[in-house]
């Protein structure tokens, strides 16, 4: 989704299946395993918007369970799929990306 890395649709679809077993598994507030299924799903179908919101939504129903280093990775990943990475909030990047 992101470069360097680029996955196959038929592998994001495997993995992606073999992520809802695994979360299936754990003991996670009904919430947070919506916007989990959500985030999977986006990344899965290789939407980098939808993901973005996906993933700024799970970090909005799982912040209070989570640490301060893992809220900010999951905004900084948030920010650099959806290209605003490095700008001010609420600022629209230019026709130029700057």
């Amino acid at each position: 989704m992101l470069p360097p890395f680029s996955i196959p649709p038929a592998e994001a679809a495997a993995r992606s299946a073999s992520t809802r077993h695994w979360l299936a598994s754990l003991a996670v507030p009904a919430a947070a395993r919506a916007a989990l299924n959500a985030a999977i799903d986006a990344i899965a179908g290789g939407n980098r918007s939808a993901a973005s919101s996906a993933l700024t939504e799970l970090t909005d129903v799982a912040s209070a369970q989570l640490d301060g280093a893992s809220v900010a990775e999951l905004k900084e990943l948030a920010s650099e799929l959806s290209g605003t990475q490095g700008q001010e909030p609420g600022r629209e990047p230019s026709a130029s990306g700057f």
